[in-house]
């Protein structure tokens, strides 16, 4: 199984592990979503649009929602230089939705 293959398979298992999971990671917690995908690959590297974080591992681009293009993404780091990087890290990984059913 090739580590396209292996990424794309768990994103779709956490996707059906809470009915939530996929709203909350596309609407304001991407950015731990980058941070459990570079647990597992140490090469990620996270991508914005103002908007959203994509990660980039190998070449390849994911979100919750499996592979994505990254169009109109920029490397997070072009976006902010390293103290803002850091700021920004700390409130989007900080930021926690409610898991709540509506």
């Amino acid at each position: 199984m090739t580590k396209n293959i292996r990424i794309i398979n768990f994103l779709a298992e956490l996707r059906s592990s809470h009915p939530n999971i996929e709203h909350m990671f596309l609407n304001g917690s991407c950015m731990n979503l980058f941070c459990i995908l570079r647990t597992i690959y140490p090469q990620a590297v996270a991508w914005y649009n103002i908007d959203h974080i994509i990660t980039e591992i190998d070449g390849k681009f994911y979100d919750i929602t499996g592979k994505v293009s990254n169009k109109g993404y920029m490397l997070f780091t072009d976006f902010y230089n390293k103290r803002r990087t850091s700021r920004a890290f700390t409130q989007m990984y900080n930021y926690k939705p409610s898991l709540e059913l509506s």
